[in-house]
């Protein structure tokens, strides 16, 4: 029960960086955000879905 709880939190972490990427990638677009601090931040994002793909990989393996 433990895994599927932390699954699900993991999955709404994720979610929300990609909503986060996605206003970055707006904001970048109307230039009110300048491309190298856009890039910092995707980078930053991106890295963190990546640690947060990663684990919710391990919990599905524990899982079945």
């Amino acid at each position: 029960m433990f895994d599927l709880v932390c699954f699900q939190k993991l999955d709404a972490t994720y979610k929300e960086l990609v909503g986060t990427s996605a206003q970055l990638a707006e904001r970048l677009v109307a230039a009110k955000l300048n491309k190298d601090a856009y890039l910092r931040q995707e980078e930053e994002a991106s890295c963190k879905r990546s640690e947060i793909v990663t684990k919710i990989e391990v919990l599905s393996n524990q899982l079945l």
